[in-house]
């Protein structure tokens, strides 16, 4: 199990879109946490330096959002048995090509939000950072609908996917 933890700020752009940042690895200063190998910032002093940073690169038109980041991503079957029974789980989709490398996290789908193709979940960005949890009205379990979306993005998506417990704390 892959422990994440760390500090992020969320850049909302419309009511329906937001994107996640951390730690820049392939930029400086941020980066999509998507595209930066899940990598939040260590401290929040880190995390206000950057939103001032993207609020002179990019301007004044996104909401800017800090908050304390935990993931716990399963890397192997072992893994994923840890999560039977808990809540607060999304996917977390690998995808590679020649050029670029994403984590593109995925939740459920959640009413007047966009899916993910023809995918049984959403991008989180899309979904106001939702995840799969225990006080959703369905018949099926966190787990067991986390598993399904991993297993189609498996199937369809021809790309590796896991499961992950995720928690953002917005301040």
């Amino acid at each position: 199990m892959k422990l994440i933890k760390g500090y992020v700020f969320i850049a909302e752009f419309s009511p329906h879109f937001k994107s996640l940042f951390g730690k820049g690895i392939n930029r400086e200063h941020f980066e999509n946490i998507q595209t930066n190998g899940l990598i939040p910032y260590d401290l929040p002093e880190e995390v206000q330096k950057a939103k001032s940073i993207f609020l002179k690169e990019r301007g004044n038109n996104a909401n800017l959002i800090s908050g304390k980041f935990e993931m716990k991503v399963a890397q192997s079957p072992q893994d994923l048995e840890v999560f039977k029974g808990e809540s607060d789980l999304i996917v977390v989709w690998n995808v590679k090509d020649d050029i670029s490398k994403e984590s593109r996290l995925l939740g459920p789908i959640v009413n007047g939000q966009l899916p993910c193709s023809t995918l049984p979940g959403a991008r989180l960005y899309n979904t106001g950072f939702q995840t799969f949890t225990i006080f959703d009205k369905s018949q099926m379990s966190p787990y067991e609908r986390a598993e399904y979306l991993m297993k189609e993005v498996n199937r369809q998506g021809w790309s590796a996917a896991t499961m992950a417990q995720f928690f953002l704390q917005k301040f």
